[in-house]
């Protein structure tokens, strides 16, 4: 079974079939419409080039007004010490991926066509930031 079945499959029993769609596919090459993204620790596991391959992708599956929400870590200022810099380190060493700070998103969001609205911490060290296609 793959990702997108266990997805419909979850959607199902959570009684949001008719609101959610999943749909397999490859990223770097494009993404179905919708109004709605998510990408939830995606970004940190690719270099910036690919992630505004990612973030162009979805922009130009949705429309003006359309809408991304993207967790990831934050990091924090240079010299503390916490998980996102821990984290970072093993991007860097295992992926091609990073760790980032805000500013390092908004320069992706802001040159694929995304405006970040609310920032917000979910859990675990992770942050929510709210993406409005401009």
């Amino acid at each position: 079974m793959n990702n997108a079945e266990i997805a419909r499959q979850n959607a199902s029993k959570q009684g949001l079939s008719d609101r959610c769609t999943a749909v397999a596919g490859d990223f770097f090459t494009a993404v179905p419409a919708g109004d709605l993204y998510l990408l939830k620790t995606v970004l940190h596991d690719w270099d910036d080039d690919r992630c505004r391959t990612i973030l162009r992708n979805c922009r130009a599956a949705t429309m003006t007004g359309g809408r991304a929400v993207v967790v990831e870590m934050l990091l924090g200022e240079l010299g503390e010490r916490d998980f996102t810099a821990i984290s970072d380190l093993f991007m860097l060493a295992v992926t091609s991926g990073m760790e980032r700070d805000l500013d390092e998103f908004d320069a992706l969001f802001t040159a694929t066509g995304w405006q970040r609205g609310a920032t917000y911490p979910v859990r675990a060290g992770y942050h929510a930031m709210e993406l409005r296609a401009v």
